[in-house]
Parts: structure tokens; C-alpha cells; sequence
């Protein structure tokens, strides 16, 4: 299914097309399947649709249709049903939740921060770099106090990772390379050579 997800992703010339059922989980799909380089290719696609393409047309918000500014800079309101724009095109917001979703990958795979039991009194960071990005960080308040990692690459190849660990919780620690370790409270620094070409383990 990821394979046939890939192939529907390189017929649409590697862009995305999904509405509220699909946009949380289109990344995930790929980068737990073994195709993390083809959910970085989506995610940093500029051309719509695609997440860019808002940024690159002044988004400072994710919107509710993905081609809701056009590149000229007037508002997309051709109407959905009928193919016709009579100003009154509904799905124009520019704040909306749907493709925003992407979030949440980003926290958990990108940086890698993700809840193992409830409010993160065990949580996980494992972060999957790729695509070309070389540094991502993150943050989030938890009950128990701030949870955040950062990772950077080096010219010579090394991925190097900060996290920050609140008192009274432990965190499961996963590098590129597989090396797992489990921290306890505080912040903690860890490096490892990223594998060849950069891939996941």
C-alpha cells in the first residue's frame, strides 16, 4: 500500500491532493512504510498543492483549500461544485486545521517527540532527518514541565541531538543510526554518524 501511495504521489508529479481524512496520516504512511525520503520530496514541494506553496505565496497560516491565494496574489474562489468563480466560492479560509495536520508529523517524525503514556510521562524522541533539511527543533509544556528536542547535521556528516527532559519523566532516545538510550530528567547531548546517504534505520 505504501509503494502503490508512492506510485499515486509520482503521477501527480510528487504532489498531494487530500483533504481532512488523509493529511494527518499522507507522511506518516510514508515515513513508518520505509519511504521517509518520499514524505520529505511532499512535505518541501512548492508548487501547489502542496504546504510550500502557502508559505511561498506569503502564508504565515496554513489554509483551508491548498491553492487558496493565487500565485498573482488574488483569493481562489472558484466554487468546488461548479468549476466557476463567482466570488462567492466557499473554502477560503485562511486559518484552517485540515492541512495543518502536517504538524503533527512534524513533531513526532521530523524532531521525533511523541507521547508514550499519558501526559507524556514517558515519551519518545527519534527523530527522522532527511530530505535534505539539516537542523529542526521543537518544543511542547507538559504537565510535568517542557519537552524539547533539536538535531542538527554537521559538515562531516554527524547528527547531533539536544533534548530537555522534565523532572519526573523519562524519555526513550532513538538516533538515525539506531542507537537507542533512555534519559532521565535534565538535558542530554548525543551524536552518531548519520548512515550512509543519510537513511533511516
Amino acid at each position: 500500500m505504501a509503494r502503490n501511495l508512492v506510485s499515486l504521489i509520482d503521477e501527480a508529479d510528487g504532489h498531494l491532493a487530500t483533504g481532512f481524512p488523509a493529511t494527518p496520516y499522507i507522511l506518516l504512511s510514508l515515513s513508518d512504510n520505509g519511504h521517509l525520503e518520499d514524505a520529505y520530496r511532499l512535505l518541501l514541494q512548492q508548487s501547489a498543492p502542496s504546504w510550500l506553496y502557502m508559505t511561498e505565496n506569503g502564508g504565515t497560516t496554513t489554509w483551508e483549500r491548498w491553492d487558496a491565494l493565487r500565485p498573482d496574489g488574488t483569493v481562489n474562489t472558484v466554487d468546488l461544485a461548479t468549476g466557476k468563480d463567482n466570488g462567492k466560492g466557499g473554502m477560503v479560509s485562511f486559518n484552517h486545521y485540515a492541512a495543518g495536520a502536517v504538524g503533527m508529523w512534524l513533531y513526532r517524525r521530523m524532531v521525533g517527540i511523541e507521547p508514550v503514556e499519558g501526559g507524556y510521562k514517558r515519551f519518545r524522541v527519534a527523530p527522522m532527518p532527511g530530505g535534505g533539511v539539516t537542523e529542526a527543533r521543537a518544543a511542547t509544556r507538559t504537565r510535568y514541565g517542557r519537552v524539547s528536542a533539536a538535531w542538527r547535521i554537521t559538515a562531516d556528516n554527524t547528527f547531533h541531538l539536544d533534548i530537555e527532559v522534565p523532572v519526573s519523566t523519562q524519555a526513550d532516545v532513538v538516533l538515525p543510526d539506531g542507537t537507542a538510550y533512555q534519559a532521565a530528567s535534565g538535558t542530554h547531548t548525543y551524536a552518531c554518524a548519520l548512515p550512509k546517504g543519510g537513511e533511516q534505520r
